[in-house]
């Protein structure tokens, strides 16, 4: 999580996830050879090592970036590791959806900058609530329905199965 005040940023690409979200100004993001421009308020996704450059329509624009390795997420989702989103501009045109995820990646960036007691619990409900946002938005109800039942099935079967499980005790 950071944040980046610029006028220019040549292309590149990550590894990770990377959501942006526009704090101040405007800027013109180039993708797949395509051109989208978004300002304040605005969320953007980029997918793992989706070519991306950034040009500044306004004199600065400042941007609040957090970076997310799939990998993070792939032991209760492994198909994170296959899923690619296919627009970067999110709840474009849901006014509830857009609210609830700045409202989301916002207090995840207030979270892990205070770095108050549990800070780490809270970071990682935020941005669970976000991508499952970002899923519910975007995946067909019966195949979020099927993700839900694998979840809940990973996180019964080993209990069920006998297999041993750790238990953790306060101070440990």
């Amino acid at each position: 999580i950071f944040l980046v005040e610029m006028t220019y940023r040549c292309p590149h690409m990550h590894r990770e996830f990377e959501i942006c979200m526009i704090l101040s100004g405007e800027v013109a993001v180039y993708t797949n050879r395509q051109r989208q421009d978004f300002r304040k308020g605005d969320l953007i996704l980029f997918n793992p090592r989706q070519t991306h450059e950034l040009h500044g329509l306004t004199e600065h624009y400042l941007i609040l970036s957090v970076q997310v390795a799939s990998g993070f997420y792939k032991r209760i989702y492994p198909e994170i590791s296959r899923l690619e989103f296919g627009s970067i501009a999110l709840a474009d045109g849901d006014k509830q959806l857009r609210r609830r995820m700045q409202s989301l990646i916002l207090k995840l960036a207030s979270a892990y900058l205070k770095k108050e007691e549990g800070y780490e619990f809270f970071c990682m409900a935020y941005l669970s609530e976000f991508f499952g946002e970002l899923l519910r938005s975007l995946l067909p109800g019966a195949v979020l329905a099927d993700f839900c039942r694998s979840l809940h099935l990973r996180a019964v079967l080993p209990a069920a199965s006998g297999a041993p499980v750790q238990k953790l005790a306060p101070g440990r």
